[in-house]
């Protein structure tokens, strides 16, 4: 996909704190037993969620991204404006722009995060197979774009509300 630089994460908690010689085999109540004893192994990460233009417009677009011809990358970012001043503005400093359905409303969304400096985020993108997103845009390529327009601040582009393997772009290289 984009040579050896890219993760799989599948929220895997347990395997990070191993990773970090904290024990949590044998105790069914491991993740409790380290709150308790070591609170500061789990770090308070709070992210804001900006979700696809399509879900306002009630018409299932969102899953598609068949609103993608008739709006512009303005018209996007202007509607994404208010959700990013607002979570900006309550003091976040990481957003996940996530389940989007098209590359040009991840480019859209990197591109007005650009007013925001102090804000990181994460893309992800909704896929209908493998190989591309709901809207039909080349998976690895909308990878390489997002991380060309967001080099400064985004963490990270991935999947969700996609099928699970093998349709999924991380099972096959994208």
């Amino acid at each position: 996909m984009l040579g050896s630089h890219y993760t799989v994460v599948d929220g895997g908690l347990a395997s990070t704190l191993q990773a970090e010689g904290y024990e949590v085999d044998g105790d069914p109540l491991w993740s409790a037993r380290l709150l308790a004893t070591h609170p500061s192994a789990i770090k308070k990460v709070v992210a804001g969620s900006v979700g696809p233009y399509g879900a306002c417009q009630a018409d299932g677009s969102e899953y598609t991204g068949s609103y993608i011809p008739s709006v512009t990358q303005c018209d996007l970012a202007t509607w994404h404006l208010p959700r990013l001043e607002a979570l900006a503005g309550a003091g976040l400093q990481l957003v996940a722009l996530e389940t989007l359905p098209a590359l040009s409303e991840a480019l859209a969304l990197l591109g007005l995060l650009q007013e925001f400096p102090d804000l990181n985020a994460w893309v992800t993108f909704s896929c209908k197979d493998a190989q591309h997103t709901s809207y039909g845009d080349n998976f690895g390529e909308a990878v390489r774009s997002c991380y060309e327009q967001g080099r400064e601040q985004l963490i990270g582009v991935g999947v969700n509300c996609t099928p699970p393997p093998p349709h999924h772009p991380t099972s096959s290289g994208g």
